[in-house]
């Protein structure tokens, strides 16, 4: 028993996985049984299995599970209300398991402090953070840039003893919309310009004080990686220089300048095979942004040489990572943001108990990078309420086997018998939301491309609904060109404005809507078609299946590939990945393609947009 769900955070996932434990977690009896029944029953009766099995109860009683698995198990509990007896249990559940050590570590014997005391202690214990201090309209924005820039998580709980306070202490600044990252971001943005306007136009005031040498500090940051965008202001002879990086001056020059600076943040901190998920996340923003900087400017050729190399040692040590610590991020909770594909319906099941409406758009084959050509489209509309997350494709990056699991809640182990073909997406779909109780009948749209109107009116009588729109794969697959000219492809789509009518209407619909992508995509280079090649039952340009493992072995017997042996697959489902940035094609060839485990094949984007309340 874990009601805290302390076994499925990260860490201890593996930690749990070093010491050859199998996790299953329990969500339903009849998949439990399966999964049981034909990976650990007779191994377990007859002593042969590699592993012991903890079945992992976080809602349930050890009385929904089966007679047989109680009598040859035995039965723990985890609690944080024993490891932290004087704290708020409420407070301190929405943590890390790393803050929680750290709690642990300073942890205080006093009598039970209460629910308030509990967040000053953890804010000052864990964050750092005193209120006491923060005392002056700088010390508040110092306080937030730094806090946003970092992006450390903060629970919900503790935020809303910040907005209180700090909401109670400056009276004249709307607090509560400085906590949610978006919402800061679109203020900041919004208040540069008032900066900046300020020396051509004495009436102009920003609430924020740039010149804080503090808080100055930051800016450079915050525009190279694209957290805000550069603004274009007329005579701006009078403003600072410091202020060049958030100012539009010649395009070309300041593009160059910026890649050139962002390049340098790159090559100092790409993680590495230790790093957490989070930090890959974090980076891969960085990396799409340097992508995408570096082929709108059409390639700083003098430069591309280093990139490239640079390019590789991302790809060796997510590699690396990917190997290590991937599959155990199958079972960590969907909450409070998806971190698998399989989790994003568990998600959006939960969401619903809060909104009325939810669609699923799922741009297949959208990578980070190109995600960030579509944001600039959507973004500019006050009225939204936009949250970006980012999550892991499932591997191998293929449409069949990562867009089945969004679209089923599952790990491709239960739908082996579709996994290589999508045509029972739509029944996938369907089943999950019968089994979730769902009155109304799930709405499906499948293979749209939103280059004319859509004349579908029938979603609005759903309450929830899943649209696929293939565009953007179709334009990589199509593609006979480097990503500078694919980004100019995807604006042309988009500024049609089929698509943005559409995410219009179910907003005012009143869907919530979420985005995300099956799977990305990299620009790689043919290094030889794979010999024993057709002893694969699936062929593809980063990926070969076979459904024996001496296939597949006989297959790279005379070649090089990954051997993916990640969790969750058919145990009939053997992949050969390409390494690096190669591809299975004629040597020299230059595609975009997917399959493999680059860090833009498999880091995808889940993003939600919903109107905002007073909206």
């Amino acid at each position: 028993s874990d009601p805290d769900g302390l076994l499925i955070k990260e860490e201890m996932l593996l930690e749990i996985e070093k010491k050859k434990y199998k996790l299953i977690n329990y969500d339903d009896p009849l998949l439990l049984r399966y999964e049981y029944e034909m990976k650990y029953r007779i191994p377990l009766e007859e002593g042969i299995l590699d592993s012991k099995v903890i079945i992992h109860l976080k809602d349930y009683s050890y009385s929904v599970l089966p007679f047989d698995m109680l009598m040859n198990g035995k039965t723990l509990s985890f609690s944080l209300s024993e490891l932290f007896p004087s704290m708020d249990t409420g407070v301190i559940r929405e943590l890390s398991l790393e803050q929680l050590e750290k709690l642990y570590k300073v942890k205080s014997d006093k009598d039970h402090m209460g629910e308030r005391a509990t967040k000053k202690y953890v804010l000052r214990n864990i964050f750092k953070i005193d209120t006491d201090m923060i005392v002056t309209v700088d010390d508040l924005f110092q306080y937030l840039i730094d806090r946003h820039y970092c992006d450390e998580f903060y629970p919900s709980s503790i935020d809303e003893y910040l907005i209180e306070v700090f909401s109670a202490k400056f009276q004249d600044i709307t607090v509560e919309n400085l906590f949610k990252r978006e919402s800061w971001l679109a203020f900041l943005q919004k208040e540069w310009e008032i900066f900046l306007l300020s020396y051509v136009d004495k009436d102009k005031k920003s609430t924020v004080p740039f010149n804080n040498k503090d808080i100055r500090v930051y800016m450079d940051n915050y525009f190279l990686e694209g957290l805000l965008r550069p603004v274009l202001i007329y005579k701006p002879a009078k403003i600072p220089v410091w202020t060049r990086p958030g100012l539009i001056r010649d395009q070309g020059e300041e593009d160059r300048e910026r890649f050139e600076k962002l390049f340098e943040i790159i090559k100092e901190e790409i993680p590495y095979e230790k790093s957490s998920f989070k930090d890959w996340f974090k980076f891969a923003d960085k990396w799409a942004e340097c992508l995408k900087t570096y082929y709108e400017i059409k390639k700083p050729f003098d430069i591309e040489e280093e990139f490239e190399e640079v390019n590789l040692q991302i790809e060796e040590e997510f590699g690396k990572w990917m190997i290590v610590s991937y599959s155990s991020k199958i079972g960590l909770s969907p909450f409070p943001s998806p971190v698998m594909t399989h989790h994003v319906l568990p998600y959006i099941s939960l969401e619903l108990n809060r909104e009325s409406k939810a669609a699923l758009v799922i741009l297949d084959g959208m990578s980070l990078d190109e995600w960030l050509i579509v944001k600039e489209c959507i973004t500019g509309n006050e009225m939204l309420e936009i949250k970006e997350n980012r999550m892991f494709a499932m591997v191998p990056t293929i449409t069949s086997v990562s867009r089945q699991s969004i679209l089923s809640g599952l790990t491709p182990e239960f739908f082996s018998a579709s996994i290589n073909s999508t045509a029972k997406e739509e029944t996938l779909w369907r089943n999950f939301w019968e089994k979730e109780g769902m009155m109304k009948k799930p709405f499906f749209l499948g293979n749209q491309k939103f280059t004319k109107s859509c004349d579908c009116e029938d979603y609005k009588n759903s309450s929830v609904m899943a649209v696929i729109v293939n565009t953007i794969d179709e334009l990589n697959h199509g593609a006979s060109m480097d990503r500078g000219q694919v980004y100019d492809s995807i604006k042309r789509w988009i500024d049609k404005g089929v698509f943005i009518n559409f995410i219009d209407h179910l907003l005012h619909g009143g869907f919530t809507i979420y985005i995300t992508s099956d799977h990305g995509n990299i620009y790689a280079t043919g290094h030889k078609l794979l010999e024993g090649r057709n002893l694969s039952s699936s062929k593809g340009k980063r990926v070969h299946i076979f459904d024996k493992i001496e296939r597949r072995d006989m297959a790279l017997k005379n070649g090089r590939g990954i051997k993916w042996t990640g969790a969750g697959l058919p145990d009939d489902y053997f992949p050969l990945l390409a390494a690096g940035k190669e591809a299975f094609t004629t040597e020299g060839d230059k595609i975009i393609c997917h399959g493999g485990i680059s860090i833009e094949e498999v880091i995808v984007p889940f993003i939600e947009i919903r109107r905002k309340k007073n909206g």
